[in-house]
Formats: structure tokens, sequence, C-alpha cells
């Protein structure tokens, strides 16, 4: 900001602020021991109290926008001497203009939205373009401070510094975009502003503070290029990775699965908003609350899912966490009857989480459910064990007989990189109404699983 005075009388002359949207400082790089020259509610005078500022055309003055508002700077000139009497005053009102995004989303499926707290980059809207006209349609809603220039600022997306779309400003005081990535993957930020040269888009020193939303658009032949690369990828795990190869197809909507459902599916009511392992709300019709239904497949215990699951070291480990809490049970018994050489008891167990997304490829079964599930939940586990008192009077655990249900989501996170990026990317792309995106939609899977163990080593030393 210029401050330029020239006059050739006797003088002095006072700056006022009122407001507190902005402070004015000597210097546009103040040290942290500085002070500002004005803040509200203060009047100096040029000259008077170690207060001083140029006025000639190479000096300036800095504004610091401290919150959103209007603040009111005040020049004031007093003639002194053979001036006396001479009054001029001129005063700048300037206002913080703040801009607010509250959410951006899909417009044929409101609730792909950000901010979506259920992704590591919250404020990032993952979209696939409409397979109608290949365009990424979403509208941006937000709020503007003051409210009577809302039709003086522009939301533009940016590629790097520059703007190559301007959102068109709705009569609900959205923003609605319709965006042709110019690659097949393209990610834009939002970023708003003021067009003052009128040329019909935003130049960066134009737009305001970064509003950190950010758009990850991807094209038709994207869609399909992973839809693609997924299938050749289930071809070949069939003949090793059979339930992973099976969930895979089943998600890709083919028929040629390796492990069959063991029965019809049943439709389950879930919200998209509240159901945590659903990371990208894709995939499946939503109403704009949340609502919608996902199919719920049945694997028994004879399926290979169930048998793999049954067989698998995480299991395992699942039921070697769980045994350690009948300890107590099992050492009462014995102490009450010290005669008894077996105890047979039972505990039920739900909602335990089950990690396979951590196995090795050495491992051939195991990686099976890794390709499978990854994260997975036992929600039902009914143990019958039964401990035998050793000539050591130690007591082992003998025989472990366990029945219990898996259940999970087979739905990608775009953040996890690698070929569940790949995936994502047709979960976003599925379109209920498109025959040709008729891949990637979520489904939930139910496997049902039984297994014996004996002798399972699990050892509680009776003093």
């Amino acid at each position: 900001m210029k401050h330029l005075s020239d006059f050739d009388l006797s003088n002095f002359q006072t700056l006022s602020l009122s407001g507190d949207a902005i402070r004015v400082w000597q210097s546009g790089n103040p040290a942290p021991t500085n002070t500002p020259l004005l803040v509200s509610g203060q009047t100096v005078t040029n000259g008077v109290n170690s207060v001083s500022w140029g006025t000639s055309d190479t000096a300036s003055l800095y504004v610091q926008t401290v919150t959103k508002g209007t603040s009111i700077l005040t020049y004031t000139f007093i003639g002194t001497g053979s001036a006396s009497g001479i009054v001029c005053r001129v005063s700048m009102k300037m206002t913080v203009v703040e801009v607010e995004i509250t959410s951006v989303y899909e417009m044929l499926n409101s609730c792909n939205r950000a901010p979506n707290p259920k992704q590591n980059t919250p404020k990032r809207l993952f979209i696939a373009t409409e397979p109608n006209d290949d365009l990424a349609k979403f509208r941006v809603s937000g709020n503007v401070f003051p409210p009577d220039i809302s039709d003086r600022i522009m939301l533009c997306l940016f590629d790097g510094s520059t703007c190559v779309e301007a959102g068109c400003g709705q009569s609900n005081g959205e923003w609605a975009f319709y965006t042709a990535p110019s690659t097949n993957v393209k990610t834009y930020q939002l970023k708003f502003g003021v067009d003052q040269n009128g040329d019909g888009v935003l130049q960066v020193n134009e737009c305001g503070q970064d509003v950190d939303f950010f758009v990850t658009a991807f094209n038709s032949a994207e869609y399909n290029t992973q839809r693609s690369w997924l299938s050749e990828n289930a071809d070949l795990a069939a003949p090793v990775y059979p339930v992973g190869a099976t969930m895979l197809r089943k998600f890709l909507s083919q028929n040629n699965l390796p492990d069959p459902p063991s029965g019809s599916a049943i439709f389950e009511v879930v919200n998209c908003f509240t159901l945590g392992s659903l990371t990208h709300n894709a995939g499946e019709s939503f109403s704009p609350s949340g609502t919608g239904c996902i199919s719920r497949y049945p694997w028994n215990k004879f399926s290979d899912s169930g048998m793999t699951v049954a067989n698998s070291a995480e299991l395992e480990r699942l039921i070697a966490s769980a045994l350690p809490s009948l300890t107590n049970a099992v050492l009462t018994y014995f102490a009450s009857h010290p005669s008894a050489t077996v105890f047979t008891t039972s505990i039920a167990l739900t909602n335990m989480p089950i990690n396979f997304a951590e196995t090795s490829q050495s491992n051939l079964q195991e990686y099976d459910l890794h390709i499978a599930f990854g994260h997975a939940t036992v929600c039902e586990l009914v143990l019958v064990c039964e401990f035998v008192k050793l000539p050591s009077n130690e007591i082992s655990a003998g025989t472990v007989s366990c029945q219990g249900v898996l259940e999970d989501l087979y739905d990608f996170n775009y953040e996890d990189g690698g070929l569940a990026q790949w995936a994502a990317k047709v979960q976003l792309g599925w379109d209920t109404e498109s025959a040709w995106r008729s891949s990637g939609r979520v489904f939930s899977e139910k496997i049902f699983f039984e297994k014996t163990c004996f002798p399972f080593p699990f050892i509680i030393f009776n003093n």
C-alpha cells in the first residue's frame, strides 16, 4: 500500500484504524520483536513518539489480513503555522473476504464427497467421469463473507498455477463444475479469488488463500484400463489363489468363480457415512442421506473360503489370544476337583478383528486370504475347549473346537496404492445405469468356518 504525501506546508499527519480485519506494518517482513504500526482502535502521528513512515513515491506500508470483516484506514492532514486551519482527511475501506468450502460432492452421487474423514486426505474428492459424456461433474458448497459480494467471487480449478475451469455459480450459492480431465488421471486444486482484470479466469495473483480442497478425476479410458488389468490379475490368480480370485471376479461382475457362493445373497441395509469399512461412498446406490442396500453372499464351511479361513495361521493366533481368558475358570475347576484330569468349557466371542493384510506370499494359502480379505472381522466365534491335567500338574489345552463366522466388505481405498488403487477407480466408476460400467460394485462376504485342533499349544502352570 502506497501513502504518498507531497505538501510544502507545515503540518502533522495521522493514521488511524478501525475494525479488526487488518493490521498495518512498516515492513513487509517484520521481525518477531516488531510491533504493528496500527491495530484496530489506534491512531498514530508521523514523527511523534518514535513513530514514522515514509510518504515518498518509493515508500510503502504493508497490510496484514487478520480475520474476515471490514477495517477503515483513515489518513488525516492537519496544517500548522501558516497552514493552520487546513484539515484534509481521506479514508480507505478494506474488506477481508473469506470463502469457506463446506463440501465438494459428485452430482449423481452426493454421498461421494469431501471432506471424507475415512480418507487419509479428507479434503480430496475422488471422482470418475460420467459414461455418457466423459465429464467429471461435481458441485462445491460454501459460504462467502461478506455475502453481498458473492457474485464477484470466482471459484476455479487449478492445474499447478494455471486456471483450467471456472465454476458455474448456482442460485443456491453453490458452484458447478463439468470437468474433462486433461489426462486419464488428473488432480486439481480449488482456488477462489476476484477476477480483477475481467478476463473470465483467475490468475494466481488474483487468488485468495488456498482452501486446501483437491479433486482427483479420471476418465473412461482409465476405468477400462484398470478393469482390464484387474481381470488379467484375476485370471492369473485363479489357479493358485481361488478365494482371492473369486472375490475379485465377483467385484468385476464376472460369473466364472473358482469358489462360488453357497447360496443367494441377502440385502443388508447400511448407511455409507457410518459404515466405517467403506472408505469411498461409491460402488453402490446410496440415497442423499447415505442409506443403501449391499448384497451379502454366504460361503459355507465346506467351501474353499470356509476351509482356507479355518486352516489359517491368523485364526489360530486369534484362538490363542482368547484362551488366557479361561485360565481362572480352569484353575478353579481343578482346585475344587483334585481328582479330575479333564475339564471341558466353552467361550463365545464377537466382533474380533482379524488381519490377513500382512501375510507373506511365501505361503500360498495365507496369501490367498490376504488378497481376498485383508482386514476382516470374525463376528462370531464359539470355542469348545478340553483342558487336560498332566502328571507334571501342568494343564494343557487338549482339544479346541471352533465354529465361527467371518464377515468382510469387499471394497477398496484409492490411497492404498497398487492393485487397491486400480480397484478403487473401478469402484468409483461403477454406474448402475451403464451396462459397460457394471464392474466395481461392492458386496459383503459371510464366511462360515469350523475347525478342531488337537492338541492345541497352550499350557497353564498349576502351582
